[in-house]
């Protein structure tokens, strides 16, 4: 955790929350960590559990969300209509999501790719799909 760097961005932040993104997912103490984080004063802790996914990182976000005392845990990646309710069972007041869905932009695919990160597409892109926030939306309520 860099400190500095941290505590420079939550005063910045003046009074607004501070949420302590995904970085949190490369740390290698992460109770650890958190107790800084709390002395930091941060709001909330943005993670997926040091896991591909929140779902994969459920054991980790569990402990974290137990043993936090003034953060709240907020589990985000790959949570979407088909595991929502894992979170909501396991106590979590809120979760990180983008609800969105590929769109395909072009008939076919270009022949020689522009993108090389695999979450990127040549032929299609990401939106928000109201559909999908639904779907969430009626799980939890």
């Amino acid at each position: 955790l860099d400190v500095q760097r941290t505590e420079a961005l939550i005063h910045v932040s003046q009074t607004l929350k501070f949420t302590f993104h995904r970085a949190f997912d490369w740390v290698k103490k992460p109770i650890n960590t958190l107790r800084q984080l709390e002395a930091l004063g941060v709001d909330t802790v943005l993670t997926s559990g040091q896991r591909k996914s929140a779902h994969d990182g459920i054991d980790l976000l569990t402990e974290l969300h137990q043993q936090a005392k003034t953060i709240q845990i907020m589990p985000g990646g790959g949570v979407g209509p088909t595991n929502i309710l894992l979170f909501k069972e396991n106590g979590f007041p809120a979760v990180h999501l983008s609800g969105s869905k590929w769109v395909r932009t072009l008939s076919t695919s270009p022949p020689i790719p522009m993108n090389t990160i695999s979450s990127l597409k040549e032929d299609q892109i990401s939106v928000t799909d109201p559909e999908n926030i639904r779907k969430i939306v009626n799980a939890v309520v």
